[in-house]
Parts: C-alpha cells; sequence; structure tokens
C-alpha cells in the first residue's frame, strides 16, 4: 500500500494550483525496493478547499492511500482461489503462486501450458499431444484421468481432458495457482490444488493493444485487444480480444492452427451493482501425435525427433464455447454478494493413428510395428451456477470475516468411439474381439513416413452418454483470536451423482487453517485441507464404497517484503489419499456383481505423496522481478496388497526447479530467461525393461526493446541449448520428444 502525507503547507500551495490540475497530480517517489514513476491520486477530496489563507496552518493532515501497482510485476498481493475469503497470499494458510500479465507475456506464453511450465510443483502430463493433464505433488487437477478442472474467475469447470483445450492467455489477466486440497470450493477432485484464470475486465478508459509474432516451424500469430466505456458517462463498458495463430512443428506433417473470440460487458446497474456478460469461443485444429516406440526388450531403436508415428490426414479438432454471466452487489455495511451462471459447450473430433512394436520383431535394429487407428466423437455441455456472500461480524469485541455459498453443476457427455483398431494388410481394421481375415499390416518403425499410408478412415463403433451432477453447500469463517493469529475454519456439504449409475449424499469436506503473523513480514500458517472422488465400486453388501478422500497437511512459513512486492515462502506436505478401492482377498466367489473371480472390495487402500515447496516471487531489487520454486515430492502406496510399498505416480520425478527472471535497464531493454529442472524418472521401473528419462534442464532467454512509447519488440528463444529430452514415456518404452530450440518474434503495440 503506497501512503502519501498531505500537510498543510502543501494545501496551501495546492490553492495555486490552475482548476483542471487541482484534484489530479503526479507525485515521484520511492517505494521498496523499486521505483514508481508516478502516483497518481485522481479526485482527492479535500476537506478544507474553501478555508481561507489564513486558516491554512490550521488545517489537519491528510493521509492518500492506493494499492501498489502490480502491472509490472511478477507477484499479486491478493488471491481468493483458497476460500473466497478476502486475503492476501501470505494470509492464505496453503502453498499459493500468482501469475501476472507481466510474467505471461515476457515467458512468450500463448497457452495455459506454456505459462504452466514455469510455475513451481506444475507438470504436464497427457498421453498425446492433444489431450492434456495438469499434475501437482503427484495427483491430477481433476477428479480422474480423463478430467482437468479449471476454475474462470473462481467458478470450477470440470471438463474432459478429451475435448477441452488449453486455455489461450490472450484472454487471461492473471492465474492464481492453489497448490493442495481444494475441496472447500471446487467440490469432487484429487488433493493436488486448483487454478483459477482471472479473465480480463473491461477498463474504464479506452485502450488497444495488438500484437503480431512469427516463430520456428513458420508459426504465425495475432493479437487484437479494444477496451473501454461504451457509453458517456462510464457505466457500460466492454472488452474484445481476438487472436490467431498458426504452425507447424518439429515432427513431419505435424501442425495446429487455433483461434480465439473473447468478449464481455460490464454494466453498473446501480453504484454499488455490477453486471458482466461474456461469451469465449476458442477452436483448434491440429494433427495429433501419441506416443511412438523407441525401445525393444530394452534396447533403443533410435528413432528421429522428427519421427510422428502419425498420418498427415490425422486430425484433432476442438470447439470450446463459453458463455457467463455474473452479478454482484456491495451492501454500506461492506458485505458483498456474487451470483454467477455460465453455459460451456465443449466438442471434439478426432481420427488419429499410432504405432506399436510387433511382436514378431527380433530386434531393435530391425524394429516392425503394427499400426493402429482411433476415432473420437464428443460432446460435451455443462451448466454450472455459483452462489456466495461474504462480509465481516462482531464477536467477543472482535471483527471476523464469513463467507457461505453454493454451487451447482450438471455436465453431459456423449460421444461415439473406437480405440486400438489394428490396420490388416489390405488397409481394413479389425477390433477387440474381432477376428481378424487376413495377415496385419507391419512397417519399420526408424523408416516410417506419415506419408507413406492410405487415407484410413476411424470407425466409430462404441457410443456413451455420461451425465454427473454435483451440488455443494460451504461456510467458511476467519476468527480473529487476537491481532496476530487468525484461524480459518470451514465445512462443506456435497452431493454427487453419476445419473442412472451411482450417487452419494452428504459428503462432508472440512478446512482448518491457522496464521500466526510474526511480525509485519513474517507470517507462520498451518493447515488442514481435504477433498474426495466418490467411486463406482460396491462392497459385500453391494453397497458403494465410501469416497476416495484426500487429506493434506501443510506447514509453512511465508514473508512479504515491501509492502508484498516480493513474497517468498517454504512449506512441508504430507498428502493421504484414503478409502482407495482395493480387492478384499478373503471374499473370493462372494461378490459375483464385480465379474471375474468375484472378489468383494473395500475402501482401505492407501496412498501417500509428502515433500517440501520452496517459492520466491516478486521484485528482489529495483527492476529485477524473479520467480523461482523448488519441489521435493515422493508418492508411494501405503496401504495396497498388490502395489505395497511401491511409488504411487511413477512421472512424477522427486526434485522440480522453475526459475524465470528479467530484468530492465536504464534505457528500458529487458534481459532475462529461465530454467525448468526435472530430475530422472522411471517408469515401468519394477518390470524386466524399465525406461527411464534421465535428470535435465531446459533454459530460455528474453529481450525485450521499446522502438517508441507506444511499440515494443520481444525476442524469445526456449531451450537455447537443444537439449534433447522425452516429454512422456510409458511403461512399454514407447515416447515423445520434448520440444527442440526453438524462438518467436513478437512486435507488440499499445494505444
Amino acid at each position: 500500500m503506497l501512503r502519501l502525507e498531505i500537510g498543510a503547507d502543501t494545501i496551501g500551495e495546492m490553492r495555486g494550483t490552475p482548476a483542471h490540475l487541482a484534484s489530479t497530480m503526479a507525485m515521484p517517489f520511492m517505494i521498496g525496493p523499486g521505483t514508481i514513476s508516478a502516483a497518481v491520486v485522481t479526485g482527492a477530496t479535500y476537506a478544507a478547499t474553501e478555508a481561507t489563507t489564513e486558516q491554512t496552518n490550521a488545517l489537519p493532515m491528510i493521509v492518500v492511500t492506493a494499492e501498489n501497482n502490480t502491472e509490472n510485476s511478477y507477484t499479486k498481493k491478493n488471491a481468493s482461489t483458497s476460500t473466497k475469503l478476502d486475503l492476501s497470499v501470505k494470509e492464505t494458510p496453503q502453498s499459493v503462486s500468482v501469475i501476472t500479465r507481466k510474467q505471461i507475456e515476457d515467458m512468450g506464453a500463448t497457452n495455459l501450458g506454456d505459462a504452466l511450465l514455469n510455475t513451481t510443483g506444475i507438470l504436464l502430463t497427457g498421453d498425446n499431444t492433444e489431450r492434456t493433464n495438469f499434475s501437482i505433488r503427484g495427483f491430477n487437477v481433476g477428479d480422474g484421468w480423463n478430467s482437468n478442472i479449471l476454475q474462470y474467475d473462481g467458478v470450477a469447470v470440470n471438463a474432459s481432458n478429451v475435448t477441452s483445450s488449453k486455455p489461450d492467455m490472450a484472454t487471461i489477466e492473471s492465474i492464481e495457482v492453489l497448490r493442495g486440497a481444494a475441496g472447500l470450493m471446487q467440490g469432487s477432485g484429487d488433493p493436488s490444488g486448483a487454478i483459477n484464470l482471472i479473465r480480463k475486465k473491461p477498463t474504464e478508459v479506452f485502450q488497444a493493444s495488438g500484437a503480431v509474432s512469427y516463430g520456428s516451424w513458420n508459426t504465425v500469430r495475432g493479437e487484437m485487444d479494444v477496451s473501454g466505456p461504451l457509453n458517456q458517462s462510464g457505466s457500460v463498458r466492454g472488452r474484445l480480444v481476438v487472436a490467431g495463430q498458426d504452425g507447424d512443428s518439429f515432427m513431419k506433417s505435424v501442425t495446429r492452427d487455433s483461434n480465439v473470440l473473447y468478449g464481455i460487458v460490464s454494466s453498473d446497474l446501480t453504484e454499488n451493482t455490477l453486471l458482466n456478460i461474456g461469451y469465449s469461443r476458442q477452436g483448434e485444429h491440429a494433427v495429433p501425435v501419441n506416443t511412438i516406440p523407441n525401445y525393444f526388450n530394452g534396447q533403443k531403436i533410435g528413432i528421429d525427433n522428427s519421427n510422428c508415428g502419425c498420418d498427415y490426414r490425422d486430425f484433432w479438432d476442438k470447439t470450446n464455447r463459453q458463455a457467463f454471466l455474473d452479478i454482484s452487489h456491495k451492501f454500506n455495511n461492506g458485505w458483498e454478494v456474487k451470483a454467477s451462471y455460465m453455459k460451456a459447450n465443449y466438442a471434439m473430433d478426432m481420427a488419429f493413428t499410432s504405432l506399436s512394436v510387433a511382436p514378431k520383431t527380433t530386434s531393435a535394429d530391425d524394429a516392425l510395428a503394427t499400426v493402429y487407428k482411433y476415432g473420437y466423437n464428443y460432446e460435451q455441455k455443462l451448466d454450472i451456477y455459483d452462489f456466495f456472500a461474504k462480509g465481516t461480524y462482531q464477536l467477543f469485541g472482535r471483527e471476523h470475516d464469513l463467507v457461505f455459498g453454493a454451487n451447482h453443476s450438471k455436465s453431459n457427455i456423449t460421444g461415439a468411439w473406437t480405440s486400438w483398431d489394428q490396420v490388416l494388410e489390405d488397409y481394413s481394421l479389425v477390433g477387440g474381439g474381432e477376428t481378424p481375415t487376413r495377415d496385419y499390416l507391419y512397417v519399420n518403425i526408424k523408416n516410417y513416413s506419415p506419408y507413406q499410408l492410405p487415407y484410413i478412415a476411424p470407425r466409430y463403433q462404441n457410443t456413451s452418454a455420461d451425465q454427473v451432477r454435483q451440488t455443494g453447500y460451504y461456510l467458511t469463517t476467519r476468527l480473529n483470536i487476537i491481532d496476530p493469529l487468525k484461524v480459518i475454519a470451514g465445512v462443506r456439504q456435497s452431493n454427487y451423482e453419476s445419473v442412472n449409475e451411482y450417487k452419494k449424499s452428504n459428503i462432508l469436506t472440512p478446512y482448518f487453517g491457522l496464521t500466526y503473523a510474526i511480525n509485519d513480514a513474517l507470517t507462520a500458517y498451518a493447515s488442514y485441507t481435504d477433498t474426495f472422488v466418490v467411486q463406482n465400486v460396491k462392497d459385500r453388501n453391494e453397497t458403494l464404497l465410501d469416497p476416495v478422500q484426500g487429506n493434506v497437511y501443510e506447514i509453512g512459513l511465508k514473508a512479504g517484503l515491501w509492502d508484498d512486492r516480493l513474497i517468498a515462502s517454504v512449506a512441508g506436505f504430507k498428502t493421504n489419499q484414503i478409502n482407495r478401492s482395493i480387492r478384499d482377498e478373503s471374499t473370493k466367489g462372494q461378490c459375483p456383481f464385480n465379474g471375474g473371480e468375484a472378489y468383494c472390495n473395500v475402501a482401505s487402500g492407501e496412498v501417500i505423496s509428502k515433500g517440501i515447496e520452496t517459492e520466491i516471487r516478486g521484485e528482489i531489487i529495483p527492476n529485477l522481478n524473479l520467480s523461482f520454486g523448488y519441489t521435493y515430492n515422493t508418492t508411494e502406496y501405503a496401504n495396497d496388497p498388490t502395489n505395497q510399498g511401491l511409488v504411487f505416480n511413477e512421472d512424477t520425478p522427486e526434485h522440480i526447479a522453475r526459475l524465470f527472471a528479467t530484468y530492465k535497464f536504464a534505457n528500458n531493454l529487458i534481459l532475462g530467461g529461465g530454467a525448468n529442472y526435472q530430475s530422472t524418472w522411471k517408469v515401468g521401473r519394477y518390470s524386466e525393461h524399465p525406461y527411464r528419462q534421465p535428470g535435465y534442464t531446459i533454459a530460455n532467454l528474453v529481450a525485450s526493446y521499446p522502438l517508441s512509447d507506444k511499440v515494443n519488440i520481444a525476442l524469445n528463444i526456449n531451450n537455447i541449448f537443444d537439449k534433447e529430452y522425452y516429454s512422456q514415456i510409458d511403461t512399454y518404452g514407447d515416447i515423445r520428444f520434448g520440444n527442440p530450440r526453438n524462438a518467436r518474434l513478437t512486435l507488440r503495440a499499445k494505444f
């Protein structure tokens, strides 16, 4: 918070100020590590303006305060993703990172995956390039492997990772990342965390910006962003964002193009009532890439990283639409209510090719593959409602915070699909359970070309329809026990139903946290947070097992320096995921409804994830912005008769470090870069032939310079040392290469 004290002498001098400048003054000064060239105080009211000159010395001192400017920072003071309470990052008893618009632009991030690659503790996983999962502390950010839960302005959207895209950054102002359980606000989900995308909002004054870029593999991108008042009074404001991108890849025949449209209108219905209505559409067309065999019996086949293992006519087309509105009102007593509704439609159509080592292969030097075809056509429709109220109340002579609310979501997914159709030598297809009429088609893995096969249309033989409904009610309070000590206690009651299949009611999700302000800079905290995932598994009484429950224990210390322009934290965490379904070995033949050998299931399995995290984010010294995070994380099966003591998530390396920093010189030249490190990880480590990705570091550089006060040029170079690495490995030795060295030149203009 900036603090400006205006004494009587100053007010006296103001009397000589021209009338058109009397209410707007620019005052240069220094605060914390950064210089703010001008703090603008607009519309200040001076009660003594009409006093006579002789009365000047009797005037009281006036204090004007304003929020510190984060436009050029890598951190933000406040974040509400955890509880919807008005808390600063330092006051939140969980690990939180905030990625600002400046850092998004400095990194050259164009989609959510790009932005999160430089964020503490986050991994991007997925079995192909178009089906991405975000993983935190060994768990998916969703309520299953096929799920991605993202929040938009605090409203959770549980979308299928088959239909949903990685949101384009042209529409996003900032990103809040919460690590740990997020069940209080989101309901169903793994104990991983939450990703909250804060959309761009209309501005009170007109502004416009545009950007064009050209990069490696003929990647061309354009953006336009226009915002401002729509009427004379400024009570109605609008913002329009459009973006488009088209490019190839380091892999032969692989292409990707996308287009984005986003519009929002904000209206001040009254002085204290705000209505937002918006719409977004993101379309994508891509040639998808699955993993490709690179090992046979533990020996490397040695494929080139340009080999996609795909067909140039493959496609994965997506269209993601969201229509949303929210209305909020602030009462004179400080209380606020907000109601939101979102209608979303995620549609996709896909056909792609995959290779697998053929059983007749005898050596890695002459490896043959069989060819598989997949076809998916899915549509997901979502209706999401959210309401909450928050404010303060008095109890025992102290002021406390309270928030209560409810949310409801309904998801309908319909689809037609076929997986693992195998190609025969006459280019026909045979699926599981079908008898092939001729021999399989074989191709040489090393010499495979995406242009060598005739077009083979996928089959859509299977259909599915799933409808899920979830409703939750929550109540949270922050008790101001004594000035330095705050206690947060909350609970959620959820009802979850997979229509015509199973349902579970009255699921309770507790939340408990405490913070203790050691001094103005240091805050210690501890928390217990919870989440759940309903499992469609029954016990010997044909009763649905209790939901899988994720309990997260965290303790840490946060420091906010220079009015929280720099925030540092260190935390230790332990996640116990309990009630996992395991087979009861003593019940063979007693549960015929489970099929097979008719074993019954019990909810007694357990997985443990534990580790430490540390992060520094913000302005270290004047003009030096930095974000650094380190995570140490291990996972294991703590109670599982088949996997006891084994690693739970083999895709999670024990050590992850993320660094990105920029420095602004006196001539406004900005230089910087980053490094992303992951330690060795092994998959299939308990099999005869485990496969490993050695630890690696990817280094990136950025340079930008203002050609004028309106135009800026920037160069981003990623993987500057051209490190070869796998972005994905599976237990069969199939891999996908990560991006080699690539660059992008961006010209950005603001009006």
